[in-house]
């Protein structure tokens, strides 16, 4: 079966809810869910994890910073890989953004995450209401109330990011400091939180003032962000890190499948050839329109924390953006007069010139 993801926008999305691809909205539910736990779904991917992944960079200065938080590059396919999904980056740069960072002090990124199979409807059948309004009516009428999609399924995660600032003194040793933070909270994460700060490590750290910001997504821990000690954003890890190996997270992608591959439908298709050039189209342009907002998303992170006042470029893409919702509107309306030529402009493969 040909699947979908697209990112979990907290919208109302729910298993089986139809969905227009088209206009991007979601309508009523053919799918029949009496006999469908969502929580034994989920419960069955717990046990399959895939690999979890820890970084831990030394930030030098606002340049570094920003690039911690680029997501452009993370865009492939219909989705945004891992958990660099607009809505997530946006809120994560906005609060690191809203506190003051000294860079001047030892400055390091701590970023662990987590990602669980896709669970999802095992054999998606339509509803009894359904199947009759399908049997009834047009394609046409079944897409107005329908759509074209639905929720099959939903892919977890979490995600734990810490800024570490470390207050530096004279001539001390920043690089001595870092390994010796490094080595303690890289142990903690390989001993699945059974391990601590070495002695000798947490007497040279308490010399110093230590702030610790975190923040935290996909735990029944409070969501909100903190600023904590060293040794108490440990603790809070641990506590997250348990936690969501027992829930599996939170929803980050949506998994949307097409109802033509029901076995209801047999050989008859809610989605004409001409439809589906069309929707070959759209979700091209969209890609692109996505590539462009994660760009927009990167380029803000560089005015706000770089302290850079305006960009020509932020312009540019704004437009880029506007133009390619404007010629998606176009060819939803116009599908028969699709130009290839402009097509090949609105993803970026032509100089404007040419058009």
């Amino acid at each position: 079966m040909n699947l979908t993801e697209r990112e979990f926008r907290d919208q109302g999305e729910y298993l089986g809810i139809g969905f227009d691809s088209f206009e991007e909205q979601f309508l009523s539910t053919a799918i029949e869910l009496k006999d469908i736990k969502e929580n034994e779904l989920r419960q069955d991917d717990l046990t399959n994890p895939r690999p979890e992944t820890f970084s831990f960079v030394k930030i030098h200065d606002e340049k570094d910073f920003s690039k911690s938080f680029s997501i452009s590059g993370s865009i492939s396919g219909s989705m945004l890989l891992g958990h660099a999904g607009l809505l997530n980056g946006e809120a994560k740069a906005k609060y690191f953004h809203s506190n003051n960072i000294n860079f001047d002090n030892l400055c390091i990124l701590l970023n662990y995450q987590i990602t669980y199979h896709a669970y999802r409807i095992k054999q998606p059948q339509l509803s009894i209401e359904a199947k009759n309004f399908f049997n009834q009516e047009n394609p046409e009428n079944f897409r107005n109330k329908y759509g074209d999609e639905f929720i099959i399924g939903f892919r977890t995660g979490a995600e734990y990011t810490a800024l570490i600032e470390v207050s530096s003194q004279g001539t001390e040793k920043k690089e001595e400091m870092y390994f010796d933070i490094q080595a303690a909270l890289y142990n903690i994460y390989q001993a699945k939180g059974k391990a601590d700060l070495k002695q000798d490590a947490k007497e040279k750290i308490n010399q110093r003032k230590t702030n610790v910001l975190v923040y935290r997504k996909g735990s029944k821990i409070s969501e909100k962000p903190a600023i904590f000690t060293l040794e108490e954003m440990i603790e809070d890890f641990r506590s997250f890190h348990e936690n969501v190996k027992q829930t599996g997270g939170v929803k980050y992608t949506a998994i949307f499948a097409e109802y033509d591959q029901l076995k209801e439908f047999g050989s008859k298709s809610i989605i004409t050839p001409e439809l589906r050039e069309l929707k070959y189209h759209i979700n091209s342009l969209r890609l692109q329109k996505l590539k462009y907002q994660g760009e927009l998303l990167d380029l803000s992170n560089e005015l706000n924390f770089g302290k850079i006042s305006s960009s020509s470029k932020e312009k540019e893409i704004r437009n880029k953006i506007y133009q390619i919702d404007s010629y998606i509107r176009e060819c939803y309306q116009y599908s028969d007069i699709i130009e290839p030529e402009r097509m090949k402009y609105y993803l970026d493969l032509l100089p404007k010139d040419n058009i």
